[in-house]
């Protein structure tokens, strides 16, 4: 899976031209490279295997879990289902975990390696410490470029492994290659960009979108037959393997009981709402029969009040017919006062 990616560390190796230095120039030479040396040191001592592993490993969790994004998306597409068979990567996962460990460590050595040649022959040639510095830095451009192209392509080659592996699950035993189609693509896999080939054994000299170095390319599900042919991916459930076929049959009879349920319920739900209206209906006449005897309640109230009153102004009247009778000594009826 790991690929190595530009030149192995060699051993760096004193030049003839060194041999001219005077005892002043070796002395300083020999206190520059002692300082390289206690900084790739301190480097080694700084970065941890486990920093590295937990990176590696992060690294591998979230391509793989955009992988299986992606592959579902395709085979959506393809068969019209959104719910694939997912394969085990956890081997895959560690094997990239550990490969990737394995060269991550190897970017430092090579840095320090450029930086001491690179200082060696700076001294062996007379050159300026203007001159050095720019040399220095234009290698540090390169040991972060090269990380960068290493953990781009790591990334790629291990999408294709995750590809494959769920392409395998699912029975897709072709796939129809395809490209970003932009001005960075290259003219190799522009003369792939369409043609039919098997997972198994890829594109001659190729092999699996992302396995070359910086390939940007994507494989495209293809359930036909003709190998090596142009044109997408079929969608007819008929040129679809036997085993997806089952699934898809599977799938559509749980659609269909999902559907008779849902129709079921939906009935439920107008009898449902046909029963509410009719007890808001009820209650709506209950409230107006209840706003009536309410109104009549008020009515009555307002009767007995004022039954009261007459009956109060009635006492007061036969009381002061009383007193003016008595007052004149003509002796009251009682049945006429009552």
């Amino acid at each position: 899976m790991t690929r190595r990616i530009g030149s192995t560390i060699s051993d760096v190796v004193t030049t003839d031209a060194e041999d001219g230095l005077d005892r002043t120039q070796r002395a300083q030479l020999n206190k520059v490279l002692a300082s390289i040396r206690s900084q790739e040191s301190k480097y080694s001592n700084t970065v941890e295997t486990s920093d590295m592993r937990r990176i590696a490993s992060r690294a591998a969790t979230r391509t793989d879990k955009l992988n299986k994004q992606q592959v579902t998306k395709q085979m959506k597409r393809a068969l019209g289902v959104s719910k694939v068979e997912d394969p085990s990567t956890a081997r895959t996962r560690a094997t990239f975990t550990k490969q990737n460990v394995a060269l991550i460590k190897t970017i430092g050595p090579q840095h320090f390696n450029s930086v001491e040649k690179a200082v060696r022959e700076g001294f062996a040639r007379g050159a300026s410490s203007k001159t050095l510095k720019k040399e220095l830095i234009a290698i540090s451009g390169v040991t972060q470029r090269r990380a960068a192209v290493i953990a781009r392509d790591q990334t790629a080659s291990l999408n294709a492994n995750f590809t494959k592996q769920r392409y395998a699950e699912n029975d897709i035993t072709q796939f129809t290659w395809r490209t970003v189609d932009d001005e960075r693509t290259r003219e190799e896999h522009e003369r792939l960009d369409g043609q039919v080939f098997t997972v198994a054994k890829g594109a001659p000299g190729e092999g699996f979108p992302g396995d070359p170095i910086q390939c940007r390319c994507f494989p495209e599900p293809f359930l036909g037959k003709g190998k090596g042919k142009k044109g997408r991916a079929p969608t007819t459930l008929a040129k679809a393997p036997k085993p997806v076929q089952k699934r898809v049959a599977k799938a559509q009879a749980k659609t269909e009981d999902l559907a008779e349920e849902l129709e079921n319920l939906r009935v439920e739900n107008k009898r449902a709402r046909k029963r509410l209206a009719t007890k808001r209906a009820k209650i709506k006449k209950d409230k107006a029969e209840l706003a009536r005897l309410t109104k009549q309640a008020e009515e009555a109230k307002e009767q007995r009040a004022e039954i009261a009153r007459l009956e109060k102004e009635l006492k007061d009247t036969r009381t002061a017919t009383k007193s003016i009778l008595t007052k004149a000594g003509i002796r009251p009826s009682v049945d006429k006062l009552n």
